[in-house]
């Protein structure tokens, strides 16, 4: 029983942990990583993949190219990929 009530735990803290526009530019920036979708042994996203993604979905289109202009070359990197990667300018 108890391990259930662990499982409902740690899926109901995952769900809430959602991070504003500004705290997830921090943390890519702060992590200073650049991480895809195939990290480590076990080929799993990237934490900073995840949050960049994170991220795109909060962003409108105007907001999301403006990063591309961003000082720190990581967020840089994520922002060009996306756009070279669905052939937008």
């Amino acid at each position: 029983m108890i391990r259930y009530i662990f499982i409902l735990f740690f899926l109901f803290a995952n769900q809430t942990s959602a991070q504003t526009k500004e705290e997830l530019i921090k943390a890519i920036t702060t992590d200073n990583r650049l991480e895809f979708d195939c990290v480590g042994y076990g080929c799993q996203e990237g934490r900073n993949y995840k949050r960049f993604k994170e991220l795109k979905k909060l962003l409108s289109t105007e907001e999301f190219e403006k990063l591309a202009d961003h000082e720190n070359p990581v967020l840089r990197m994520y922002v060009l990929d996306d756009l070279v990667e669905n052939n937008k300018e």
